[in-house]
């Protein structure tokens, strides 16, 4: 599901009566809509109350319980047979020493676990090196279109990627996302316009579609595309650090489960020791776990990203810069339209100002579910007033044309404030910045409130 879809379903379900067992990994989603949390873990299943954040905080809170336990009781049993080995020879003490070194072994062998550690679950654990390249600018984007026939995905596009930033990108299914990613990589060719990556970087891909593995190879040789020169020990090393263990790495890479094909992707990704990372979908088949490793080695890592991605929780921790590619103001599909959005928390604002939009039509079906419940009733005429929401009658004195001369309008000056952010001198003045963003967001709340009456009038 993408994410207009994720969020349908998650608005659906919180108001949903009966009950429902759902599997996922969207940590955003389990949060919303779950009350109890089953982990399946050691061939154990536990019961935890409450969504996936609660369970996250009582499970770590049990297990450093259970660790503070299993210290009190190694330092019981070390200082019982310290006393035994100091009093067992002494004269008056040994009855004493006998006794507890009887009651002792009758611990241990009444409880076989007493001393067992707690166990801890392998996890994913890496980092990027430090890219090598000098070059401040890393990919520019100017006047980009792409069209397949008569399909215009994005057009008359521009805006720099610069060393450090981290640009996702986001939208529904089929909008352009990783055309965008083919073409900055020279895989497609732009219908007019370019995009350039420079030329001196070392490009790290990771594709969805886990067409860069060979599904022939075993783990091990796949793995040594990425670096001949290591060694078989020091690859096996390596892998071990991604979970492929003992004869997995003889594996062939077709027999391995999506999971393990992003690990070993994201190994490749390592070992090539990248100027610049494009990712394409990178959180696909890996579990929760897994996708924390990722973003904290993203987090960490001092190049420039270049991402596609639905899932939230990833976009808000890893986007500073934000492209949303086929969605208009409300979050409805819009081919061809594009918004970067731009300055602390981009997702998280972006988010909450579709939030302002879900609300009014809160867990409306999609619109192909909604045309197929609307075909047998009828709407009877209204006048452009009525029932038309009061911080929209303002608009109520413009024609439909002259709404739609405003529209465009205000997008062409959205257009245009989108570009200057992408220029770095920006950021250097932050009073320049605020007022930028300022400006920015008046004109976006006016272009969300015409689209809304644009809409009123076609009900």
């Amino acid at each position: 599901l993408d994410l207009q879809a994720t969020e349908w379903l998650e608005r659906f379900l919180t108001q949903y009566d009966g009950a429902a067992v759902i599997v996922s990994h969207d940590r955003y989603l389990l949060d919303r809509v779950t009350g109890k949390t089953i982990e399946l873990a050691d061939r154990r299943a536990t019961v935890w109350k409450g969504n996936y954040s609660a369970y996250r905080q009582a499970r770590q809170t049990r297990q450093l319980h259970q660790e503070r336990e299993h210290e009190k009781r190694a330092e019981f049993v070390r200082r019982t047979q310290d006393f035994i080995a100091r009093n067992k020879q002494q004269e008056g003490m040994r009855k004493t020493a006998r006794g507890r070194a009887t009651r002792l072994r009758k611990l241990l062998d009444r409880e076989p676990d007493f001393l067992k550690a707690p166990g801890r679950e392998r996890r994913l654990q890496f980092g990027f090196e430090k890219p090598t390249a000098r070059s401040d600018l890393v990919l520019r984007c100017e006047g980009l279109t792409k069209s397949f026939g008569e399909l215009t995905l994005f057009e008359d596009m521009s805006f720099d990627v610069l060393t450090g930033q981290r640009l996702c990108i986001t939208g529904p299914n089929g909008t352009g996302k990783s055309t965008l990613l083919k073409l900055a990589l020279g895989l497609l060719e732009p219908t007019a316009g370019t995009i350039r990556l420079g030329s001196t970087l070392s490009v790290g891909y990771l594709d969805q579609q886990a067409a860069t593995l060979e599904s022939r190879n075993t783990v091990l040789d796949e793995a040594a595309t990425a670096a001949p020169d290591l060694s078989e020990e020091q690859l096996r090393s390596r892998l071990g650090a991604f979970l492929f263990g003992g004869e997995d790495v003889f594996k062939k890479v077709g027999q391995l489960s999506g999971g393990q094909q992003s690990r070993l992707m994201l190994l490749k990704l390592v070992l090539s020791r990248p100027d610049v990372l494009i990712l394409d979908e990178p959180t696909n088949h890996l579990d929760i776990a897994g996708r924390e490793a990722l973003e904290q080695a993203l987090q960490d890592y001092g190049g420039a990203i270049l991402a596609v991605s639905h899932d939230r929780f990833f976009l808000d921790r890893i986007a500073d810069r934000l492209l949303v590619i086929g969605v208009d103001a409300q979050g409805r599909r819009c081919m061809g339209r594009t918004e970067f959005i731009a300055g602390p928390s981009p997702y998280q604002r972006y988010a909450e100002r579709l939030q302002g939009s879900a609300d009014s039509s809160s867990a409306t079906p999609p619109p192909a579910a909604r045309e197929g419940r609307d075909r047998g009733s009828k709407s009877k005429p209204h006048s452009p007033s009525s029932r038309t929401p009061a911080h929209l009658r303002q608009y109520n004195r413009l024609t439909l044309e002259q709404l739609e001369e405003r529209i465009e309008a205000l997008e062409g000056q959205i257009a245009g404030l989108q570009e200057q952010f992408g220029r770095a001198e920006i950021y250097l003045d932050p009073d320049r910045l605020a007022e930028h963003q300022r400006c920015f967001d008046a004109r976006k709340a006016e272009l969300d409130e015409l689209w809304q009456a644009y809409e009123h009038r076609h009900r």
